[in-house]
């Protein structure tokens, strides 16, 4: 009778870490059923203007922060009918980066532009 065991591994990225897990599960005899994995996640949210996605994309870039995947939309805000910018962008960020230097860089573009820019780094 197999038992199932779920779990969660948190951890820096590094190259080797999904083979090493798997290396693990294999030899206890497991098998890997399911997984998700994923990367820190920065989300965009303002009044519509241009120069949002140009001024975050360059900060990204000065730290060699990769864009993997970005989701745009233009909505309309809820009471004022203004158009409503929202991103959503799955990015891959170098081990060494200072997190709270990288915050407080998308801080001040966020002020500069009046947009609310948020960046994830719990599964860093």
């Amino acid at each position: 009778m197999a038992t199932a065991f779920v779990f969660t591994f948190v951890g820096a990225d590094q190259p080797g870490l999904v083979e090493t897990l798997a290396h693990t599960v294999a030899g206890h005899g497991g098998n890997w059923l399911e997984s998700r994995m994923g990367a820190l996640r920065l989300s965009i949210l303002g009044n519509d203007r241009p120069g949002i996605v140009r001024e975050v994309s360059h900060a990204l870039a000065q730290r060699q922060i990769s864009v993997r995947e970005m989701d745009t939309s233009i909505t309309s805000a809820p009471m004022s009918g203004a158009p409503l910018f929202e991103a959503v962008a799955h990015i891959q960020v170098p081990h060494a980066l200072d997190l709270a230097e990288q915050r407080a860089q998308l801080d001040r573009i966020a002020d500069a532009l009046t947009v609310d820019i948020a960046l994830e780094d719990a599964l860093r």
